[in-house]
């Protein structure tokens, strides 16, 4: 009903205006990101133009989100470390900031994402094919600091992604592709881990004794055709994230596969044959 009337009247959650005064709440933790995220300075103005603030002065919902002491209530996240492969002792947990609506469960086997909300057009996330879900902004305002921090890569493009991201590790089997299932009012992924432990070569350098993934053997191809290929370049090529990316380009660099030349912006990749 509420999606209905917000649809109706042309506006998404987090447009809404709230009154909380936005000179009230700092974004440190925002800025240091934007900062760290865009190599550019963060404004105050740009609280206003994202459309976390109103020109009145209040705090929209999506700016109460982001606020470094958030006030809304859909804020916390619950996680639990579990004593084996169902639900029982638990090893360990920890109650993030906020109220309860985010449940991460860390099972021996898999690890359990549970938040609220269905699917924004209703349906059923098992009963479609991942490939034919097309991307329907919920909060676009959300989605658009998302994009501006580069956190988020591609639109509709995440269920992919994760499936990708899980087939490139080391032990993946076709039964430990995740699986994503969704009700009226909630969201689950469920990751399993891989049974096998990376085997790390002795033979640091030596790139026919190294022992690699699968996606670092794609990723110095990339480096062979283009030196100066870039981690975004790499991510986009191979449909990861560029965080992925960037763990296996240090992975292959402590190993002595590869080095990196020059300064960041017009540095050179380097293969230690």
């Amino acid at each position: 009903m509420v999606r209905l009337v917000l649809k109706g009247s042309n506006k998404t959650y987090d447009s809404l205006h709230t009154d909380y005064k936005a000179e009230d709440y700092s974004f440190t933790i925002l800025a240091n990101s934007f900062k760290d995220r865009t190599k550019q300075e963060w404004d105050k103005k740009y609280l206003l133009s994202f459309g976390l603030v109103t020109g009145a002065g209040n705090l929209t919902n999506a700016g109460a989100l982001f606020a470094d002491d958030c006030p809304l209530w859909q804020s916390r996240l619950y996680c639990t470390r579990w004593d084996g492969m169902e639900k029982g002792d638990a090893i360990n947990d920890a109650e993030f900031t906020g109220n309860v609506l985010m449940l991460l469960d860390i099972y021996d086997d898999r690890l359990t994402v549970t938040s609220p909300g269905g699917m924004y057009n209703g349906m059923l996330i098992q009963d479609m094919d991942i490939k034919d879900v097309s991307s329907e902004r919920r909060n676009p305002i959300l989605a658009n600091v998302m994009a501006q921090l580069d956190y988020m890569e591609k639109r509709g493009s995440g269920l992919t992604r994760i499936c990708n991201e899980t087939k490139a590790l080391e032990g993946y089997k076709d039964e430990l592709k995740p699986i994503f299932k969704s009700t009226p009012t909630q969201f689950q992924t469920i990751i399993f881990a891989s049974t096998d432990t990376p085997n790390v070569g002795d033979h640091d350098g030596d790139l026919t004794e190294t022992k690699l993934t699968e996606r670092q053997h794609q990723i110095l191809n990339l480096i062979k055709e283009s030196p100066t290929i870039t981690g975004k370049q790499m991510s986009e090529t191979l449909s990861v994230s560029q965080r992925t990316i960037e763990r296996d380009l240090s992975a292959m660099q402590k190993k002595g596969v590869l080095k990196r030349e020059g300064k960041d912006n017009d540095g050179v990749w380097v293969l230690n044959t």
